[in-house]
C-alpha cells in the first residue's frame, strides 16, 4: 500500500475509533434501562465490541509505530465492527 493510500487509511480508522467509542458509552447507557434478563446477554455483547475496538487501536497504532502495510486488515476488521454494532443497534432500538 502506498504511503498516502495508508495515511487516509489511518486517519479513517482513528475517526471511526472516536466514532465506536461514543457508540459503545451509549449502548452501555441503554442497556442499563433494559430489564435484568435481557441486560446481561446485551452487556456481554457490549464488553465484545469494546474488545474489538481495542483490538483494532492496537493493530493501528503498531502499524503507525512501525510504518508498517497491514490496513487492509484494519480496514475488514473495521468493517466487521461496523456490521456488529449495527446489528446491536437494530435490537436495542
Amino acid at each position: 500500500m502506498n504511503h498516502t493510500k495508508s495515511k487516509t487509511s489511518r486517519e479513517r480508522v482513528h475517526s471511526r475509533l472516536d466514532d465506536w467509542g461514543s457508540t459503545i458509552a451509549s449502548y452501555r447507557t441503554q442497556a442499563r434501562e433494559i430489564s435484568p434478563d435481557l441486560r446481561v446477554g446485551i452487556q456481554s455483547e457490549i464488553d465484545h465490541l469494546e474488545t474489538r475496538r481495542r483490538e483494532i487501536l492496537e493493530k493501528s497504532e503498531a502499524l503507525t509505530a512501525s510504518g508498517g502495510d497491514g490496513w487492509d486488515e484494519i480496514d475488514a476488521m473495521s468493517e466487521a465492527l461496523d456490521l456488529e454494532i449495527q446489528s446491536l443497534a437494530d435490537r436495542l432500538n
